[in-house]
């Protein structure tokens, strides 16, 4: 029985210690410059990016990036058309690091982010129906 319980804990424990490793990494994941390339909405509403359901962003006059640093800190620039706005703005991973929080004064926005990879990033904005599709590249 002592043998079972130290079993148990010694998983427990491991599987604590990847859970927090994996959140380390995914907040390390997001930190650099990520670059819109894509823009499209969630036609369908099930909240996977499916085939056919982004466009280039530049198909759409549309240029963007984030600049994620450390501290929490970040910078947001988009481009439409000929107009274009930087911002500074707070950010940090919320949901078990299942979504992204970005604030600037009193206005803020919660993405859900459907994909994370070293080189890809797939936010889904809910705010709108249908959802909106923004996918980054490194």
């Amino acid at each position: 029985m002592r043998k079972l319980l130290f079993v148990i804990a010694a998983i427990t424990f491991l599987a604590s210690s990847c859970s927090k490793n994996d959140s380390q990494d995914r907040k390390k994941m997001m930190l650099g410059t990520w670059t819109l390339i894509e823009l499209g909405e969630d036609l369908n509403t099930n909240g996977n990016l499916d085939n056919g359901e982004t466009q280039p962003a530049s198909s759409y006059g549309v240029s963007g990036y984030y600049t994620f640093n450390e501290d929490g800190t970040a910078v947001s620039s988009v481009t439409i058309g000929t107009g274009s706005q930087t911002s500074n703005v707070n950010w940090s991973l919320t949901n078990n690091d299942q979504n992204l929080y970005v604030s600037s004064g009193s206005q803020s926005v919660t993405f859900p982010i459907k994909e994370l990879t070293k080189n890809r990033l797939v936010l889904l904005n809910t705010d709108s129906s249908p959802g909106t599709w923004n996918v980054y590249s490194k």
